[in-house]
């Protein structure tokens, strides 16, 4: 296992559920990092929208990063949590938005400079209510 990485539980989906990460809508994300930058990227999440140039099997392609951005706020010691699509509906890689936000500012991004944490991953219940993966299954038993 990579250094750093912890397996915190192991869930067996309920039946009918969509397999993987075909069943994974959204995540939970924190970022931290130097408070200058912090504070200019909770800005730039102000903006109506982000255009990105995305690589992709078949090359290059426009996407809009703020549509996949479905939350943010700030906590109390300075970290960016964030909401964002994940799973095969879409996947919004937290380096993607620092580096579309470095690209605006014409500074190159530091990805060493940045604290990224991944907090939760989520289900969508048919409509629009997140559920967290780990509410979904069944412990191995």
């Amino acid at each position: 296992m990579v250094d750093g990485v912890r397996v915190l539980g192991v869930l067996r989906l309920p039946p009918g559920a969509p397999g993987g990460m075909a069943s994974v809508a959204a995540a939970d994300v924190d970022i931290s990092g130097p408070a200058a930058d912090m504070e200019g990227i909770h800005g730039f999440l102000g903006r109506e929208t982000i255009p990105f140039l995305k690589k992709t099997k078949s090359g290059m392609k426009e996407a809009d990063l703020r549509a996949q951005v479905y939350s943010y706020g700030w906590g109390g010691d300075g970290t960016l949590s964030l909401r964002l699509a994940a799973g095969g509906g879409g996947n919004l890689k937290p380096e993607n938005l620092l580096a579309a936000y470095f690209e605006s500012t014409g500074r190159p991004f530091e990805r060493h400079r940045f604290r990224i944490v991944r907090k939760e991953l989520y289900s969508l219940d048919g409509a629009s209510n997140y559920i967290a993966l780990g509410d979904m299954g069944e412990e191995f038993g």
